[in-house]
C-alpha cells in the first residue's frame, strides 16, 4: 500500500521491487502500514472525495447517503479487481487479507 509519499515497508520487503537503497536513511517514505492507510484515508477521502461529494449534492440536489455508499461500492470494486502480482512472496490468503483490511480502514 502506499499512500501518497509512504510505502508500506512491511509488505514492500515481499514484493520483487526494492528500493530501499534508493530512499535517503532519514526519509519518512517507508513507513509502517497504518501511517500509509490514514495518508491514503485522509488525503483522498476526507480531504478530496467527501468536500466533491458536498458540492455534488448541493448542485444537482442529489442525497449525500446514497453518493457515499456509491463511492463505498467502488472502493469495493477496485479492490476485487486487484491480482497478485507473481513475484509477491505473501501468501495468497495473506494478500485478500491485506486488501480487505485496506478497504475497511478506507470506508
Amino acid at each position: 500500500l502506499g499512500g501518497g509519499i509512504f510505502w508500506d515497508g512491511a509488505r514492500l520487503a515481499l514484493l520483487s521491487v526494492d528500493f530501499h537503497h534508493e530512499v535517503y536513511p532519514r526519509d519518512d517514505v517507508i513507513e509502517p502500514y497504518s501511517k500509509c492507510l490514514a495518508c491514503i484515508r485522509h488525503t483522498l477521502l476526507r480531504s478530496h472525495l467527501t468536500p466533491l461529494l458536498k458540492e455534488v449534492v448541493q448542485c444537482f440536489g442529489l442525497e449525500l447517503e446514497v453518493l457515499r455508499q456509491d463511492l463505498q461500492e467502488l472502493v469495493r470494486d477496485v479492490a476485487d479487481g486487484i491480482t497478485q502480482d507473481e513475484a509477491d512472496r505473501l501468501p495468497p490468503a495473506d494478500f485478500a487479507a491485506y486488501t480487505g483490511s485496506t478497504v475497511q480502514g478506507l470506508l
